[in-house]
């Protein structure tokens, strides 16, 4: 079974602003940056150190940057901060390799570019990673590619796999992808030896499919065209606020261009999924409010529509800066008594049909469950490291919740998924979403 590598340590590492540690190992005695030979050969590997390769995507090349980058937080030479360092050009064009400390169990290959956090600049969208790129060992049976098991990473190849992008789940600017056999000259293959069936592709696809290059087929998601001198601004609207008063989602805006007179606002216009609404809002207006579109009769000042009422706080738009983005709600800001209740939320990125970037849509908090909590009771304890290992064992237990159990993101439930709830419990650091909140 192909396990998928780790997403959720990158959500972590990119919140990082400082761009470049240069320095490889603490201790400096070890070069392992040494120029190709004179005969096009690669320098002999470092001591104590495994060889890696990495097949750097055409689309991760831009303007910033036209090369590799490789890090990674644990083991000898840990970095202190991404992207790393530059990856060392191999024997293809787009090839790259580093020599990795033997202790380090996993890398993070980018393209040695960090464009900070600030989502409104281009230098945001210009850094691309792939997620947790793990040389863990599989036993016969347990890999699709590797059904005799694979043990050894040393001078494999890292390929990106654009399907397994992190759009929706981590990080707008990862993908994932998998290890292959380097036969050198950019061809690799499953096998450790070169046999019949050899890939030379720089990638599995170009581009997620969240993030093809705009055409008239393809940006408008079947919606009618931008209103003139409008920027259009999409709105989850949770199951929560959907009651005996109101079946839609409503906008407001008191300032700026069509500045509405009275609450609610303006209805929202169903968009292309189930739940997502969308307004093209003047360029001028700074600031709104969804709402679930709940009307009052001017001297009305409390009654039970007040209680159903649901809305955002003041949203702002940043100056167009989230034109064509979703906002979705995270948590119950505040509930003031008859008068409704106040949601918090946030941009993300819309690529149409409902899916959006990072994390997950409000739900009620009595329906939140933590991951790595695989017995239910809201809590992540040790009582959970062993619910998974008996379940593993074959023991009498419920079911794990795969959601919830599998928390190093591998499609399995495993011992691996045991060992970090107890690091977790123990304050030790894992990279994973343990603890986040999932319905």
């Amino acid at each position: 079974m192909a396990k998928k590598l780790l997403s959720a340590i990158l959500t972590v590492l990119l919140v990082v602003s400082a761009f470049g540690a240069t320095s490889v190992f603490a201790n400096d005695e070890t070069e392992i940056l040494t120029p190709k030979t004179e005969q096009n050969t690669l320098p002999q590997v470092a001591e104590g150190c495994n060889r890696y390769f990495f097949y750097l995507p055409k689309s991760w090349q831009n303007e910033y940057t036209q090369t590799a980058g490789i890090y990674w937080f644990e083991g000898t030479g840990a970095h202190d901060s991404f992207p790393g360092v530059e990856a060392i050009k191999a024997d293809a064009e787009g090839v790259y390799y580093y020599d990795v400390p033997k202790d380090v169990e996993g890398v993070i290959w980018n393209n040695f570019f960090d464009g900070g956090e600030d989502r409104t600049t281009e230098e945001y969208y210009a850094t691309k990673a792939t997620d947790g790129a793990y040389m863990y060992p599989y036993e016969k049976g347990e890999h699709e590619l590797y059904p005799d098991g694979i043990c050894d990473y040393n001078n494999m190849i890292f390929i990106v796999d654009f399907s397994r992008c992190g759009c929706l789940h981590w990080d707008y600017r990862t993908n994932g992808g998998e290890w292959y056999y380097y036969y050198g000259n950019g061809e690799y293959g499953t096998t450790p030896e070169r046999g019949e069936v050899v890939y030379t592709d720089r990638s599995i696809g170009e581009y997620c499919p969240h993030q093809q290059p705009e055409t008239p087929d393809n940006d408008k998601f079947g919606l009618p065209e931008v209103a003139e001198g409008c920027n259009r601004y999409f709105f989850h609207l949770p199951d929560s606020w959907l009651n005996e008063y109101s079946d839609t989602a409503g906008i407001y805006w008191w300032e700026g261009t069509g500045a509405q007179v009275a609450w609610p606002g303006l209805k929202a216009h169903k968009a292309d999924a189930e739940n997502v609404y969308y307004y093209d809002v003047p360029a001028d207006v700074s600031q709104i409010i969804w709402n679930n579109y709940i009307h009052f009769s001017p001297d009305q000042v409390v009654g039970p529509e007040y209680g159903a009422t649901c809305k955002t706080e003041s949203v702002s738009l940043d100056g167009g800066a989230y034109n064509g983005m979703i906002f979705v709600i995270t948590v119950q800001y505040d509930v003031v008594s008859n008068l409704g209740s106040i949601y918090a939320g946030e941009w993300r990125e819309y690529y149409g049909n409902g899916e959006f970037e990072m994390g997950y849509p409000y739900v009620p908090p009595e329906d939140l469950y933590p991951i790595g909590d695989v017995n239910g009771d809201k809590a992540v304890n040790i009582k959970d490291a062993t619910h998974i290992q008996k379940f593993i064992s074959g023991l009498d237990v419920p079911k794990v919740n795969n959601v919830l159990g599998d928390v190093d993101n591998s499609a399995d439930i495993t011992v691996k998924d045991a060992t970090a709830i107890q690091k977790f419990i123990a304050g030790i650091y894992t990279g994973y979403p343990i603890g986040q909140y999932l319905s």
